[in-house]
Protein backbone atom coordinates (compact mmCIF):
# COMPACT_ATOMS: atom_id res chain seq x y z
CA UNK A 1 0.00 0.00 0.00
CA UNK A 2 1.20 3.39 -0.60
CA UNK A 3 0.72 6.35 1.58
CA UNK A 4 1.23 9.80 1.02
CA UNK A 5 4.07 11.28 3.27
CA UNK A 6 6.79 14.07 3.39
CA UNK A 7 9.90 12.48 2.47
CA UNK A 8 13.97 13.49 3.89
CA UNK A 9 15.62 12.47 0.99
CA UNK A 10 19.01 10.95 1.75
CA UNK A 11 22.12 11.79 -0.31
CA UNK A 12 21.88 9.98 -3.41
CA UNK A 13 24.07 7.10 -4.25
CA UNK A 14 25.37 8.03 -7.55
CA UNK A 15 25.68 11.43 -9.54
CA UNK A 16 24.07 12.30 -11.64
CA UNK A 17 20.95 10.31 -10.00
CA UNK A 18 19.58 7.43 -11.50
CA UNK A 19 15.61 7.75 -12.06
CA UNK A 20 12.80 6.03 -13.06
CA UNK A 21 10.12 8.07 -14.63
CA UNK A 22 6.36 6.62 -14.80
CA UNK A 23 5.43 6.17 -18.59
CA UNK A 24 3.49 8.90 -19.19
CA UNK A 25 6.39 11.34 -18.71
CA UNK A 26 8.25 10.48 -21.70
CA UNK A 27 8.87 14.05 -22.63
CA UNK A 28 10.27 14.84 -19.35
CA UNK A 29 12.66 11.32 -19.58
CA UNK A 30 13.90 13.13 -23.33
CA UNK A 31 14.61 16.06 -21.38
CA UNK A 32 16.40 15.07 -18.46
CA UNK A 33 18.29 12.99 -20.50
CA UNK A 34 19.77 15.67 -22.90
CA UNK A 35 20.42 17.73 -19.71
CA UNK A 36 22.95 14.68 -18.63
CA UNK A 37 20.49 12.56 -15.58
CA UNK A 38 20.46 8.72 -15.67
CA UNK A 39 16.72 8.21 -16.76
CA UNK A 40 14.85 4.97 -17.58
CA UNK A 41 11.11 5.21 -18.51
CA UNK A 42 8.68 2.56 -16.86
CA UNK A 43 7.13 -0.20 -19.21
CA UNK A 44 4.34 -0.25 -21.31
CA UNK A 45 1.62 -1.15 -18.67
CA UNK A 46 3.73 -1.16 -15.64
CA UNK A 47 2.04 -0.29 -12.70
CA UNK A 48 2.85 2.03 -9.91
CA UNK A 49 3.43 -0.81 -7.58
CA UNK A 50 6.01 -2.57 -9.97
CA UNK A 51 7.52 0.33 -10.81
CA UNK A 52 8.90 1.21 -7.28
CA UNK A 53 9.51 -2.23 -6.95
CA UNK A 54 12.03 -2.23 -10.07
CA UNK A 55 13.40 1.10 -8.83
CA UNK A 56 14.29 -0.24 -5.74
CA UNK A 57 15.82 -3.17 -7.40
CA UNK A 58 17.96 -1.10 -9.75
CA UNK A 59 18.57 1.62 -7.15
CA UNK A 60 16.83 4.13 -8.99
CA UNK A 61 14.35 7.30 -7.84
CA UNK A 62 11.21 6.97 -9.05
CA UNK A 63 9.67 10.62 -10.41
CA UNK A 64 5.83 10.03 -10.41
CA UNK A 65 3.04 12.66 -11.85
CA UNK A 66 2.02 13.94 -8.22
CA UNK A 67 -0.95 15.31 -9.59
CA UNK A 68 -2.89 11.98 -10.99
CA UNK A 69 -2.03 10.38 -7.63
CA UNK A 70 -3.37 13.01 -5.47
CA UNK A 71 -4.88 15.68 -7.06
CA UNK A 72 -4.68 19.19 -5.58
CA UNK A 73 -2.04 18.18 -3.36
CA UNK A 74 1.32 18.55 -3.50
CA UNK A 75 3.59 15.88 -1.72
CA UNK A 76 6.34 13.45 -2.14
CA UNK A 77 4.81 9.43 -1.72
CA UNK A 78 6.57 7.11 -0.10
CA UNK A 79 6.42 4.12 2.04
CA UNK A 80 4.43 3.41 5.12
CA UNK A 81 8.07 3.27 7.25
CA UNK A 82 10.46 5.69 6.12
CA UNK A 83 13.39 3.83 8.09
CA UNK A 84 14.15 1.66 4.98
CA UNK A 85 17.12 2.84 2.39
CA UNK A 86 14.41 5.79 1.00
CA UNK A 87 16.32 5.48 -2.34
CA UNK A 88 16.52 1.97 -2.39
CA UNK A 89 13.78 1.20 -0.32
CA UNK A 90 10.53 2.40 -2.81
CA UNK A 91 10.11 6.26 -2.63
CA UNK A 92 8.91 8.39 -5.62
CA UNK A 93 9.56 11.98 -5.79
CA UNK A 94 6.35 13.47 -7.06
CA UNK A 95 6.34 16.14 -9.71
CA UNK A 96 3.63 19.07 -8.89
CA UNK A 97 5.06 21.10 -12.12
CA UNK A 98 3.03 21.78 -15.57
CA UNK A 99 4.65 20.91 -19.04
CA UNK A 100 7.99 19.62 -19.14
CA UNK A 101 10.64 22.85 -18.40
CA UNK A 102 8.74 23.37 -15.37
CA UNK A 103 8.99 19.33 -14.54
CA UNK A 104 12.50 19.65 -15.61
CA UNK A 105 13.22 22.52 -13.54
CA UNK A 106 11.49 20.60 -10.38
CA UNK A 107 14.07 18.17 -10.76
CA UNK A 108 16.89 20.35 -11.48
CA UNK A 109 16.20 22.22 -8.24
CA UNK A 110 15.75 18.92 -6.15
CA UNK A 111 18.72 16.95 -7.78
CA UNK A 112 21.27 19.73 -9.08
CA UNK A 113 23.93 17.90 -11.40
CA UNK A 114 26.84 19.76 -13.77
CA UNK A 115 25.22 20.54 -17.08
CA UNK A 116 28.16 22.15 -18.20
CA UNK A 117 30.07 18.70 -17.37
CA UNK A 118 26.70 15.92 -18.39
CA UNK A 119 24.57 17.80 -20.85
CA UNK A 120 24.35 15.67 -24.54
CA UNK A 121 26.35 12.62 -22.94
CA UNK A 122 23.24 10.47 -23.02
CA UNK A 123 21.14 9.49 -26.11
CA UNK A 124 17.64 11.32 -25.71
CA UNK A 125 16.10 8.11 -27.10
CA UNK A 126 17.74 4.99 -25.10
CA UNK A 127 19.35 6.83 -22.68
CA UNK A 128 22.90 5.01 -23.57
CA UNK A 129 26.14 6.88 -23.03
CA UNK A 130 26.74 8.42 -25.99
CA UNK A 131 30.66 8.06 -27.53
CA UNK A 132 32.89 10.28 -29.35
CA UNK A 133 34.10 9.43 -32.88
CA UNK A 134 36.00 11.80 -35.51
CA UNK A 135 33.11 13.06 -37.73
CA UNK A 136 34.73 12.08 -40.82
CA UNK A 137 34.37 8.10 -39.87
CA UNK A 138 30.23 8.63 -39.94
CA UNK A 139 30.38 11.33 -42.88
CA UNK A 140 28.23 9.18 -45.24
CA UNK A 141 25.48 8.94 -42.44
CA UNK A 142 25.55 13.04 -41.71
CA UNK A 143 23.24 15.52 -43.62
CA UNK A 144 25.05 16.94 -46.21
CA UNK A 145 25.39 20.29 -44.90
CA UNK A 146 27.27 19.43 -41.76
CA UNK A 147 29.54 17.38 -43.42
CA UNK A 148 33.38 18.95 -43.11
CA UNK A 149 31.88 21.52 -40.39
CA UNK A 150 32.52 19.50 -37.31
CA UNK A 151 35.86 17.19 -36.42
CA UNK A 152 34.22 15.39 -33.61
CA UNK A 153 30.28 13.56 -33.64
CA UNK A 154 28.55 11.92 -30.90
CA UNK A 155 27.00 8.58 -31.35
CA UNK A 156 24.47 6.28 -29.87
CA UNK A 157 26.58 2.74 -29.43
CA UNK A 158 22.85 1.44 -29.09
CA UNK A 159 21.04 3.12 -31.85
CA UNK A 160 23.42 4.55 -33.99
CA UNK A 161 21.84 7.93 -33.22
CA UNK A 162 24.52 11.16 -34.28
CA UNK A 163 24.76 14.04 -32.37
CA UNK A 164 26.55 17.34 -33.43
CA UNK A 165 26.78 20.78 -32.02
CA UNK A 166 23.98 22.25 -34.62
CA UNK A 167 21.19 24.54 -33.80
CA UNK A 168 19.39 21.99 -31.77
CA UNK A 169 22.58 21.73 -29.33
CA UNK A 170 22.45 25.69 -29.26
CA UNK A 171 18.89 25.61 -28.17
CA UNK A 172 19.37 22.98 -25.52
CA UNK A 173 22.32 24.39 -24.07
CA UNK A 174 20.12 27.81 -23.76
CA UNK A 175 17.27 25.94 -22.59
CA UNK A 176 19.57 24.46 -18.95
CA UNK A 177 21.29 27.89 -19.08
CA UNK A 178 17.26 29.32 -18.79
CA UNK A 179 16.64 26.46 -16.51
CA UNK A 180 19.83 27.42 -13.68
CA UNK A 181 18.96 31.10 -14.13
CA UNK A 182 15.87 30.70 -12.99
CA UNK A 183 16.30 29.40 -9.48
Amino acid sequence: MIICAPVSYPTLKSEPPQLLLEGMLAGLARRLRLMGYDVELARPGEGLTAMMKRAREQGRLAVVASRREMPGKSADIGPASHEDDLIGGGVAFGLTGEGVDEQARQVYRRFPIDLDRLALTRCSRDNALLEELAAADVAAQLPERVRGLYERIRRCPDCGRLYWPGTHYNRIVARNQDLTQSD
